[in-house]
């Protein structure tokens, strides 16, 4: 199985569309999204191609590219121990060696959390808690003032398949009477094991919006399910695992940068604002504010520092991985935190801001009507919005259709957000399915759909076509 962040932020994204219409069931979730994922990530992939040579572009649907160059003076910046050195406690706290399985090909994440290490930013703790077969293994925590990213192993002991985290339940962080802290989980990757091996080793990433707020003493629940095969559909025991933490100080654990910045994009009548960059030994802030002429609210950004400018890494063959690599996006009303992974300790002083895209939220809805008998589109206001029957899993029982946004191929943009709901030609309403299937389109089911009078009429909340986008700018150079 392949595993990286960058798979888990597609199936937070998955989470997201689905989160109006309840929760699904963690099997659900693996049978689906396990198959989705790297579907979605080798469309994605192919579509981003075009920002990134293909040496160094491992870039997945959730986040579809975003690079990012800056060009600022040094002037106004406040820069605290750029260049520490190394403690002494490095060499009896090193990192897990299922490290180096994490990803597939260098990655700037590993090469950030070897460089805090150096500095005596990880400690190894090897503290296990249990229930019921469930084992979790604390093997060590990084941690600056504003990150955590726990090193751990989860064994099953009642099999031989891996345990994986519990989607509808994320770890959390509590206090010592089990109150949920200010810091929040942001994300979570397994390494590469052999199959059938009833470990799962790893990396979880915690954060605190500001230095301070990170306690010395907490403790991480977490709750876990056996990972069924394919089509299983024995019940699997979900056992909540809850680990005390006790973290040790570091004198570089304050460590931080501040620089002020202005890279401006205005594009039609939208306009974003990167204005700080804070960073850490573990984690990267890129703030930002924008406005929209027309009212509307950012949906999505894509953003991200290199290390070099694309000019240099197109012409060159370089020995180290120049991205800063995304970890997840915070929006407020009129701004917003953009979080990637840090450079703090890194030899290579440069960074490069790329804007790559902005979306905002939909200014209308749109309604299609349908013909169920034919399976056919008979009015649309966009003549890009495609409807196909899907004929081998339709039945006089259910109506399964298809919905695309124009005939590419692979499909890139094939979500689609209905209303629930669908009207028949007497003015009544009816229940649909709605499901979206990365790299194949939006799916829609109507059960007994032969006792409604057709056509029938759908309302599109949100889709390509209805979401104002900002498109790439040239990069700035910022340090």
């Amino acid at each position: 199985m392949t595993n990286n962040h960058e798979e888990w932020m597609l199936e937070h994204e998955w989470q997201e569309m689905r989160r109006e219409t309840g929760k699904v069931s963690d099997q659900r979730l693996d049978e689906v999204l396990w198959q989705g994922v790297r579907k979605a990530s080798t469309e994605r992939a192919r579509r981003l191609s075009k920002h990134r040579t293909a040496k160094r572009l491992r870039i997945t649907a959730a986040i579809l590219a975003v690079v990012v160059a800056g060009g600022a003076s040094a002037a106004g910046s406040r820069m605290l121990h750029l260049t520490p050195a190394k403690e002494q406690e490095w060499s009896q706290n090193q990192l897990p060696s299922y490290t180096e399985r994490i990803f597939q090909e260098p990655d700037n994440f590993l090469q950030m959390v070897k460089q805090a290490a150096e500095h005596g930013l990880y400690h190894e703790l090897n503290q296990s808690v249990n229930a019921g077969g469930y084992t979790l293994k604390i093997e060590g925590i990084a941690a600056d003032n504003r990150r955590i990213i726990m090193f751990y192993t989860a064994e099953n002991g009642n099999g031989n398949l891996p345990l994986r985290l519990s989607y509808n339940h994320p770890p959390k962080l509590l206090d010592g009477q089990g109150r949920a802290l200010q810091g929040t989980f942001t994300w979570d990757v397994y390494a590469q094991l052999p199959k059938d091996q009833p470990l799962t080793q790893g990396v979880m990433v915690f954060d605190f919006d500001t230095p301070g707020q990170l306690p010395v003493s907490f403790q991480i629940e977490t709750t876990w399910s056996q990972l069924k095969p394919e089509g299983s559909k024995e019940k699997t025991r979900t056992e909540t695992l809850v680990a005390p933490v006790t973290l040790q100080q570091s004198s570089h654990a304050a460590d931080l940068e501040e620089r002020p910045i202005h890279v401006e994009i205005n594009q039609g009548e939208q306009q974003v604002t990167f204005t700080k960059m804070v960073q850490s030994p573990l984690r990267t802030d890129l703030e930002f504010i924008y406005k929209s002429d027309t009212g509307t609210q950012m949906d999505k950004i894509e953003a991200t520092l290199e290390l070099v400018s694309k000019q240099i890494s197109s012409k060159q063959r370089l020995d180290f991985h120049t991205m800063l690599r995304y970890d997840r996006t915070q929006l407020t009303p009129n701004g917003g935190t953009i979080y990637l992974t840090s450079s703090y300790y890194s030899e290579h002083r440069e960074l490069w801001l790329n804007f790559y895209y902005a979306s905002f939220q939909p200014n209308h809805e749109v309604e299609i009507t349908v013909d169920p008998d034919k399976g056919t589109i008979s009015d649309s206001p966009d003549a890009k919005i495609l409807i196909k029957q899907v004929v081998e899993k339709s039945s006089e029982q259910s109506l399964e259709l298809r919905l695309l946004y124009g005939s590419k191929q692979p499909i890139e943009d094939g979500y689609f957000e209905l209303k629930d709901t669908f009207t028949d030609a007497a003015g009544q309403s009816h229940p649909l399915v709605q499901e979206y299937r990365a790299g194949k389109g939006t799916y829609l089911s109507i059960p007994n759909y032969r006792q409604y009078p057709g056509p029938y009429r759908f309302v599109i909340r949100k889709y390509e076509g209805n979401v104002v986008q900002m498109k790439e700018a040239e990069e700035q150079r910022i340090r």
